[in-house]
């Protein structure tokens, strides 16, 4: 399975980032399990830009999986929120305590975990709510979302939530982990090496290069494909 690491120094050395002036000594940095910022010999990429921007581009890989309701990969960031009464705002958390991102997915009975339905009106649901003369007898499993709130008819409900924490794939990259998205492994390449562009005409060249590719994952993503 690729890596974080691997990602940078398949990118590094397109752009003459890594010490190293014989082969020998370049494919020795090359070949680092966990590379360092003395790995690094650029002045317009040191380390540190390129664990930045290879932050970036995985957050641009996330949101297009999590805009597509209907997309495989979803599981790999999926949550809950905490139980919801209904009126209650969806909170910008799920109960991991990640920022949530994308499109809500199902919504469930806090308690037995059973799929509610949005077939009513919110006016409908209100009135269920209300149950005046206590008519309502069984339970409809029922909500309607009138953003930024919920609403439905049972005590509490929980939203099937997307969620991507800078600060964990910040985490992630430093430790050299297993990349969040294995599968996504030319997406992660092709987006790092689009943000290669500087003030150099050079690099802004080379950045260009990687950009259609690129452009071609992310489009694939957020049509709910897997590849391009």
């Amino acid at each position: 399975m690729s890596t974080y690491h691997k990602i940078i120094r398949q990118i590094a050395l397109r752009c003459n980032a890594l010490t190293g002036s014989l082969a020998a000594s370049l494919e020795t940095n090359y070949a680092d399990a966990t590379l360092v910022a003395g790995d690094f010999k650029s002045t317009n990429f040191p380390f540190t830009s390129f664990k930045d921007s290879l932050r970036v581009t995985e957050n641009e890989i996330a949101l297009a999986v999590a805009n597509n309701i209907k997309h495989p990969w979803r599981t790999i960031l999926a949550d809950q929120t905490t139980a919801l009464s209904s009126g209650d705002n969806i909170p910008a958390t799920g109960a991991s305590g990640a920022p949530v991102i994308g499109e809500y997915g199902g919504v469930v009975d806090g308690t037995n975990g059973k799929p509610l339905s949005s077939d009513f009106t919110l006016a409908e649901i209100r009135a269920l709510i209300d149950n005046p003369g206590t008519w309502r007898k069984i339970r409809p499993y029922q909500f309607i979302y009138d953003l930024p709130q919920i609403y439905h008819t049972e005590v509490t409900v929980k939203v099937d939530v997307e969620v991507w924490d800078p600060d964990d794939c910040d985490t992630d990259i430093a430790a050299n982990a297993d990349l969040l998205f294995p599968d996504a492994e030319g997406a992660y390449f092709s987006g790092l090496g689009s943000k290669l562009g500087n003030l150099d005409p050079q690099f802004a060249a080379l950045a260009g290069t990687f950009a259609p590719e690129y452009t071609a994952w992310l489009t694939a993503l957020s049509a709910g494909k897997t590849k391009p």
